[in-house]
């Protein structure tokens, strides 16, 4: 069930579940312009999660390691900002 609420965002998605929790991380170039700004799209993927019977933590991140260590590691919605290079 898991997979076919991910599905909707995205179809590229990596299985990271370790013992009893679920976890994936779905990677989706290009987003901003299909769901609105990461806070928008995190929100979205979170309440249909919820819709779906989830207890969900979501990060959105550029960096696959850090969206999911944060979102292990938090309860909620966290965007991670993309850094500017000066």
């Amino acid at each position: 069930m898991l997979f076919e609420c991910t599905a909707n965002f995205s179809p590229r998605i990596e299985d990271s579940s370790r013992g009893a929790a679920c976890s994936c991380v779905l990677d989706m170039p290009g987003a901003e312009r299909l769901f609105g700004p990461p806070a928008a799209l995190a929100d979205r993927l979170r309440t249909t999660l919820a819709d779906g019977g989830f207890r969900a933590s979501v990060a959105v991140s550029a960096n696959f390691h850090a969206a999911r260590l944060k979102a292990a590691a938090t309860r909620g919605i966290t965007v991670i900002a993309r850094s500017r290079k000066l």
